[in-house]
């Protein structure tokens, strides 16, 4: 533990040197949290970001966000993200860039597990949920120079390593999703050289 609060700080005192680093709100759509979830936009993500260009062409992103399910009405996942990016132009404005990304996902909440009482009814129990996944993968998108005010459209996609079982749900067994892709923006940045 002390290791990783060690790399932490490091991380985070390098982002306070170099070209440019930023603060941002963001919002991503499409991020599914179970296996159960269907079609675009079954959860939303929000929190927010630091951002750091190391040069004119590196930059990185360290993230933290807050997801929920609209298909499970209690549950949620708390998610750590570093992502870096190589800009297809100069940093210093307007700039396409691809990036992978790492990161930490952590599930809670409740889940309704249904159960058969001796009168042929079913009855339900809550079930509390409680399971960490490491999501990898790639980022694709657009962001403005980090000095002032800038924004950013983004896509990513990847796989959870980790992902499992996390309670029987009234259809069938609930999985954290394995497999995630999302569409984001992040807005109200302000950032500084």
């Amino acid at each position: 533990m002390r290791s990783l609060v060690l790399t932490t700080l490091l991380l985070l005192a390098s982002f306070m040197m170099g070209q440019a680093t930023g603060i941002n709100f963001l919002i991503e759509y499409g991020h599914p949290l179970t296996d159960t979830d269907k079609g675009f936009a079954s959860s939303v993500a929000f929190g927010m970001g630091l951002q750091h260009d190391f040069t004119d062409r590196l930059g990185a992103s360290l993230e933290v966000r807050y997801a929920a399910s609209d298909k499970q009405d209690d549950l949620h996942a708390w998610e750590v993200i570093y992502n870096a990016k190589y800009f297809t132009a100069e940093n210093d404005g307007t700039a396409a860039y691809i990036g992978s990304l790492i990161g930490v996902q952590s599930y809670g909440g409740t889940g309704l597990e249904p159960v058969p009482n001796s009168y042929g009814y079913t009855d339900y129990r809550a079930v509390e949920i409680s399971h960490v996944q490491f999501p990898v993968g790639l980022r694709a998108g657009v962001r403005g120079g980090l000095d002032g005010y800038f924004g950013e459209l983004y896509v990513q996609a990847g796989y959870s390593i980790g992902s499992s079982f996390l309670f029987n749900g009234t259809d069938a067994p609930v999985n954290s999703s394995a497999t995630f892709f999302g569409v984001g923006l992040s807005f109200l940045g302000f950032g500084w050289e």
